[in-house]
């Protein structure tokens, strides 16, 4: 009968019972625990992701003489109140307005900050 194998399968499972915290020399001081490896920068790994979210749409109703439009935002868009926004015609700025008005559905209201908006003007928030 061989007595080869025994002391090697004693040592392996034996290896499963030290002690977290604990080296094949003794007790792990708490300074080499503390200290990071100085080898480099140190970089974060943990990362939130944040859809940015561009507010588009487009002017649905304008009332010159009050100085008010009435516009249709992209689905999920909730621009809060005193957010300025800009008017585009054919691709050239053509006014600047202000969500003044809470949102229902898609519409929203804004006062016209700067120039003269006529319905279908493109909506920007850049």
């Amino acid at each position: 009968m061989r007595r080869f194998p025994t002391p090697i399968f004693l040592a392996v499972l034996l290896s499963g019972c030290v002690r977290p915290g604990t080296t094949d020399f003794g007790p792990a001081t708490s300074t080499s625990l503390a200290k990071p490896s100085q080898s480099g920068p140190v970089v974060s790994t943990n990362f939130t992701y944040v859809p940015i979210m561009a507010i588009t749409g487009k002017v649905v109703m304008s009332n010159p003489k009050a100085r008010f439009v009435i516009l249709s935002l992209a689905p999920g868009v909730f621009p809060p109140k005193g957010t300025r926004l800009f008017a585009y015609r054919n691709g050239v700025r053509v006014g600047e307005i202000k969500i003044s008005g809470s949102q229902w559905d898609d519409k929203t209201v804004a006062d016209i900050l700067q120039g003269d908006l006529q319905i279908n003007d493109q909506i920007s928030d850049n």
